[in-house]
């Protein structure tokens, strides 16, 4: 604005030269929603006869109480202590030298950053196979620009971020393939990058379960599991599970509460069946129902336990008596591969078989031929149920 002096004759009065221009002040705001800060900016007030001292910024939260924030020669001024979800008033107060001043327009802002995720929440750490799988349950109401996986070896006492997952795909799942499950446990927790890309809603913590054997007795497996930590109400049950040759697939054999991490079964009354010998146990954990609605499960590593094969091979037997062919009692072997042959002294092969339940009646091979009395070589070829390669050797009577 520009003011001329103007003389009372009318119609046409005189008029002085305008004097100097006088702009009015326009305050506006650079708001970063991320740092809870504003970056005020103005044009210079102009054309004072002795200029602009100074500039004032005042505030009002409230309406009526203006309160000064600060002084400043420049035309802009930041402020990074905004406090979240404040409605906020700036003006500035250009002031003259002599005491003369100006106000700028009223800017507002409110200061509502992006919201928190309402629940964080890792439901199930699984072992699958050789690797763990971590499943997590995400507020999806809110923006986010990923999830962060920690994970801790040494039993929750430090933390390090492994993994990231930037796609924002639901339901969220990370594979963990650098563990070795058949050694120790792993605790895992989740956090959330929101749109500011601050580091939120850490959820909480997940264990995988680790089975192990405890002792090695004679037809009977023992074993005990590390517990599962932490669901929101809890692990409601254990359940053991176990599979072997005769029965395919897993299935359950007990289930213990949540105070209980040992379990021994016996396997004596494989004896006399086809068992291998081999024995794979593995943990089912259960969760009390959360607040989320469901209920999730974890599986620990499987545990396999191989029991010794238990042969007993006749030394002799008469081919005219009762016991009247060479028969060995094989128990806890891979019944499918199975090989039996006998020698006479000169190295001759006398019997051969792959039938678990074939004996040798004295006859030698591809013949009716009784063999001569004597004592005889066998040897016995077969594989445990790990798959090892055994050989058993021993002399055998033939009596007549």
């Amino acid at each position: 604005y520009a003011v001329a002096a103007m003389d009372s004759c009318l119609p046409q009065p005189n008029t002085s030269s305008v004097g100097l221009a006088h702009q009015n002040i326009v305050l506006s705001k650079d708001y970063n929603v991320c740092e809870l800060s504003v970056e005020l900016n103005w044009n210079e007030y102009i054309n004072w006869n002795s200029g602009v001292q100074h500039y004032e910024i005042y505030f009002t939260t409230d309406n009526v109480n203006w309160n000064l924030l600060s002084s400043t020669t420049t035309t802009s001024f930041y402020y990074n202590q905004l406090i979240q979800e404040v409605n906020y008033k700036f003006l500035i107060k250009a002031i003259e030298n002599n005491g003369v001043f100006s106000f700028s327009n009223i800017i507002e802002l409110y200061t509502k950053q992006p919201p928190y995720p309402q629940y964080s929440y890792l439901s199930s750490v699984s072992v699958n196979g050789d690797y763990i799988e971590i499943n997590y349950h995400a507020d999806q109401s809110v923006i986010v620009n990923g999830y962060n996986l920690f994970r801790s070896d040494d039993n929750g006492i430090s933390f390090d971020l492994i993994d990231q997952d930037l796609s924002l795909s639901y339901p969220v799942i990370f594979i963990d393939e650098q563990v070795d499950v058949d050694q120790q446990n792993y605790l895992y927790k989740i956090s959330v990058t929101d749109s500011c890309l601050r580091d939120v809603a850490v959820s909480n913590i997940g264990s995988s379960i680790h089975l192990q054997e405890v002792s090695d007795d004679w037809l009977v497996n023992s074993f005990n599991w590390s517990n599962y930590a932490k669901w929101e109400n809890g692990v409601e049950y254990y359940e053991v599970q176990t599979k072997n040759n005769l029965n395919g697939n897993y299935q359950s054999i007990i289930s213990v509460d949540s105070t209980t991490f040992y379990h021994s079964e016996d396997v004596s009354n494989y004896i006399g069946t086809l068992s291998n010998g081999l024995f794979c146990y593995q943990i089912q954990a259960s969760e009390y129902q959360n607040s989320y609605g469901f209920k999730s499960t974890s599986l620990s590593n499987e545990l396999c336990i191989n029991k010794d094969p238990k042969i007993y091979v006749p030394n002799a037997f008469i081919i005219s008596g009762i016991n009247n062919k060479w028969k060995p009692v094989v128990n806890l072997i891979d019944f499918t591969n199975y090989n039996a042959q006998i020698y006479n002294r000169l190295g001759q092969l006398v019997f051969e078989t792959n039938d678990y339940d074939q004996g040798w009646d004295g006859t030698i091979i591809n013949t009716t031929t009784i063999a001569p009395l004597g004592v005889y070589l066998y040897t016995i070829e077969f594989k445990n149920g790990r798959g090892d390669f055994l050989r058993k050797q021993g002399h055998v009577t033939l009596v007549r």
